[in-house]
């Protein structure tokens, strides 16, 4: 009787421990299902073999158990097999306990192989977007901008300036200084080390208060023509969308990008028929500073 009731219990656990097996599984990978399951193996034949060796050991030979048969009374007899009952349904709540430890201890100790796996919850997912997003350009000073430079305790040397098309500004005692091209932090530690001629350790700050160098221009057959200010990323869709998009009549299928480099004139064809049809994505170019659009 005791053995049939251990069978059930074996059954009644078994696939609350498969699933327990497998959910790790899912956390750590196949190598480490295979390892649980092995463990589990172990602990569940050790336990069954010291369940049989206590009932073993509490059984009487064959000469000395037809002497108890006549000697020992009914209850001793019941009392023996509940021993033996409890001592196995014992042995597997051990197993059930030892499984359910491996599985919070796995999954505890290899957190950088479930992050290796990629993001697993909405918070995650958020936090790898913001890891992976882009930084933003740093902005480059470019000829007709307005930049106000400020010496500390240097006041007849400050001065709002304008970058002139050949990129160089004017400052009181150090006249010509090269800004177009250059960031804000690279123009101060310019103009740092020219004051240097004439202060005891200059203090400059450079700002940029007005910007005109980043500008693209779009004509033809839309609503607004005219040159718009460059922000950051901007592409030929946005640019049309911000001129008011095209005219009724306008050619859709011909329009060209101007773009001056190095001296050299290029130009880009651009099929706004085509992106409304969620073809050639890759014609949509980013602007640079001086481009002109072009739509006939």
């Amino acid at each position: 009787m005791a053995d049939f009731c251990l069978r059930k219990i074996v059954l009644f656990v078994k696939v609350p421990l498969e699933v327990q097996a497998r959910h790790v599984a899912i956390s750590l990978g196949h190598s480490d299902f295979e390892a649980i399951i092995h463990g589990s193996a172990t602990i569940l034949s050790s336990t069954v073999v010291a369940a049989s060796l206590h009932s073993d050991s509490h059984r009487p030979s064959n000469r000395i158990r037809s002497r108890a048969n006549e000697t020992l009374p009914v209850t001793h007899s019941r009392k023996h097999m509940m021993s033996k009952f409890a001592a196995q349904f014992i042995g597997c709540m051990i197993v059930v306990s030892s499984v359910a430890n491996l599985s919070a201890q796995a999954v505890s100790a290899d957190p950088q192989k479930r992050a290796a796996n990629g993001p697993t919850s909405a918070a995650d997912t958020a936090s790898a977007a913001v890891t992976v997003a882009p930084p933003l350009p740093t902005y480059v000073i470019g000829p007709s901008d307005v930049l106000s430079i400020v010496f500390w305790r240097e006041k007849e040397l400050s001065s709002d300036v304008l970058v002139r098309p050949d990129g160089n500004i004017t400052l009181p005692l150090l006249n010509d200084v090269r800004a177009a091209g250059l960031t804000p932090a690279q123009l101060r530690e310019r103009i740092q080390t020219e004051a240097r001629r004439f202060v005891e350790d200059p203090s400059p700050t450079v700002v940029v208060k007005e910007i005109h160098s980043r500008v693209v221009y779009i004509t033809g057959q839309v609503d607004k023509p005219g040159p718009y200010p460059l922000g950051t990323h901007t592409t030929v869709l946005q640019l049309i969308a911000t001129a008011g998009g095209l005219k009724e009549y306008a050619d859709g299928r011909n329009i060209l990008v101007s773009r001056s480099e190095n001296g050299r004139q290029l130009t880009f064809a651009f099929d706004y028929q085509d992106l409304l049809k969620h073809k050639n994505f890759r014609q949509n170019i980013e602007l640079s500073p001086g481009d002109t659009v072009v739509v006939p």
